[in-house]
């Protein structure tokens, strides 16, 4: 019997305000929600490409360069990630202290698939060589990030170590990676010097599941970036009198070093210790066609592709 008895309904739930916190709990596609983002101030005049539009609104408002999409990326970011390379410049130039900027949603619980990414980093995977080195000139900061994004995670074909170092060399760019060593030893000399910042554009860097250049080497197929990294450590090595430039051809091991020489700089390369605990080496992505060389479409032009096309 039910009589006497009175049923009782759950109190609906409030509709929560927070768009991210929507996004959390629905099935929204990230990249057509990242287009919504654009359709208005200046994520539209940098994604259209216009330079007046977004130069008269960072006059009104510098403070607009700050703001984020919803997968954390700021207006510089979005001009590199079209290939909108002198208008990111103008960018740049326009308030340098926000050059390196990085992906980021500010949520420890959800962060950005994208986190930690920089434009130096889009830049190498644009293959830019020009661009990077441009940008190490303007702001040498840059060389100190790590993207640590699921996108870039090691199970995954964007999985180029971390830092834009190890983005470079993954990449088989020698001369991008010559650029970026060259402006970490400028920084370690000048007044952005960091204690435990060096460690993030060194031969010796180790991302943070403990793979360094060598490991990245053998999961690519990389044999000339393997030497590369073995003849730059020789001559950081070396007596100064002895040193020679080292460059992306030329040969790997001269024939007089004795080969015991060569296998002692190789067990230093890999020794070095990562800063955080290493994953599980299950988590390494096999070498294979697919994740073992680079595309000649990269993750990033990837991205701003489907972003066009949802827009469309």
């Amino acid at each position: 019997m039910t009589a006497g008895r009175r049923i009782v309904r759950a109190a609906p739930r409030r509709r929560l305000s927070s768009r991210l916190h929507w996004l959390r709990s629905a099935k929204v596609d990230v990249v057509a929600q990242q287009v919504l983002d654009h359709d208005d101030g200046i994520f539209r005049a940098v994604r259209a490409n216009d330079v007046e539009a977004a130069l008269r609104l960072i006059d009104a408002d510098e403070q607009c360069l700050t703001l984020r999409d919803s997968v954390g990326a700021a207006p510089v970011h979005i001009a590199f990630l079209f290939g909108h390379y002198e208008l990111g410049k103008r960018l740049v130039l326009r308030c340098r202290s926000l050059a390196a900027l990085t992906y980021t949603t500010d949520d420890a619980h959800e962060p950005s698939p994208y986190e930690g990414e920089n434009v130096l980093h889009v830049a190498i995977i644009h293959r830019q060589p020009q661009l990077v080195k441009w940008l190490v000139q303007q702001a040498p900061q840059l060389v100190r990030a790590e993207t640590t994004g699921k996108f870039f995670a090691p199970t995954e074909v964007c999985y180029f170590g971390g830092t834009p170092l190890l983005f470079a060399l993954a990449s088989n760019q020698i001369d991008m990676a010559l650029h970026i060593l060259d402006a970490a030893q400028r920084l370690q000399q000048g007044p952005l010097q960091e204690d435990d910042a060096e460690a993030q554009a060194s031969i010796f860097t180790c991302d943070r599941f403990g793979n360094n250049v060598l490991h990245l080497a053998v999961i690519r197929d990389l044999p000339d970036v393997y030497d590369f990294a073995l003849r730059y450590v020789m001559r950081l090595l070396s007596p100064a009198e002895k040193r020679v430039a080292v460059s992306k051809v030329g040969p790997t091991i001269p024939e007089d070093k004795p080969i015991d020489d060569v296998h002692e700089v190789e067990s230093m390369v890999v020794v070095e210790k990562p800063t955080r605990p290493p994953s599980p080496v299950e988590q390494l992505p096999a070498a294979s066609d697919d994740c073992g060389r680079v595309k000649s479409i990269s993750s990033s032009s990837s991205r701003a592709r489907a972003t066009q096309d949802t827009h469309k």
